[in-house]
């Protein structure tokens, strides 16, 4: 996740979780630690719907209140200790990449 958030050339401030993975605590720590940046996670349920009614009230200019419809749920913070042991695996990982293209 991180290399291809690094090869897209996105910036790393906070990122957003949805969906299935975003239930899973286990899962939103590990990448909160793995990409080194707090995780939101997005008002549940059925994300992609609330987008599109979001889409369709912006579209026929019908105010609504955008924190109470897009505020996140929670925050998962990383572990400083472990994103900087996942952050020197990366650097690693980066460097054999680098590496096998030459």
């Amino acid at each position: 996740a991180r290399y291809c958030i690094g090869s897209a050339d996105l910036s790393l401030g906070v990122i957003t979780l949805t969906g299935g993975g975003s239930r899973a605590p286990a899962f939103r720590q590990l990448l909160a630690d793995t990409l080194g940046v707090p995780l939101h996670i997005s008002p549940q349920p059925e994300t992609a719907a609330r987008g599109a009614v979001i889409a369709g009230m912006l579209a026929a200019d019908i105010s609504y209140d955008h924190a109470a419809w897009t505020s996140p749920t929670a925050e998962i913070t990383p572990d400083p200790e472990i994103a900087a042991f996942y952050s020197q695996l990366f650097a690693r990982y980066a460097a054999d990449q680098l590496a096998s293209r030459s």
